[in-house]
């Protein structure tokens, strides 16, 4: 887990860009290590993690993948109003960022419960990004599952499992609150057992 961690934060710190000062992509890196990958590992510092993100946010005002990590912090931590907040800010500045739009679905789907605009939004970003995009599927597959539309959801958890089977593990489908209603059905745990 922390070499991923580690990796991904490195990655995240070199997305960085010309918008983003040295110093914020110094705090975005510690952020995303300081950051807990998923709820049922809570091994991280999700406090320091914030913090960190908003000394960046207050460093490069203009740097999103800083913006990015934490809405996620904050989509994980389920404080959906801060995340909202912060995920405006963001396509405010950056209106077709891949990540803030990702985003801004999720917290349709979860906080405003408006799942046929979460679904608009996951829509697009599937014909921008082609159909072999698994994380894609994954998060239309969580939309249409708290929609409860139970066979299509497990249709697109299929195909998001078909391009990597990680997505029904114990840190993503299995734990993920958007599956919940899923988890009576026999045909999840088929899907999702290794």
């Amino acid at each position: 887990m922390i070499a991923l961690s580690s990796l991904a934060a490195h990655a995240l710190a070199q997305q960085a860009g010309p918008s983003c000062t040295a110093r914020a992509g110094e705090l975005l890196k510690e952020a995303w290590e300081a950051q807990p990958m998923n709820v049922r590992q809570n091994n991280a510092d999700p406090v320091r993690a914030e913090r960190l993100y908003r000394e960046a946010i207050a460093d490069s005002p203009y740097c999103t993948p800083v913006y990015s990590g934490l809405t996620l912090l904050l989509l994980r931590d389920n404080k959906l109003a801060e995340a909202y907040d912060v995920n405006e800010k963001q396509l405010a500045v950056f209106p077709d960022d891949v990540n803030a739009l990702s985003a801004k679905a999720r917290l349709l789907s979860r906080w405003k419960q408006d799942y046929d605009a979460a679904l608009a939004i996951q829509l697009r970003l599937l014909e921008r990004s082609g159909a072999g995009n698994g994380a894609i599927h994954y998060a239309i597959a969580g939309t249409l599952s708290r929609a409860n539309r139970i066979d299509e959801s497990l249709r697109q958890l299929k195909l998001a499992m078909d391009l990597n089977r990680t997505w029904g593990g114990t840190g993503n489908a299995q734990a993920d609150p958007d599956f919940a209603n899923l988890r009576a059905d026999g045909r999840f745990w088929d899907l999702v057992r290794p």
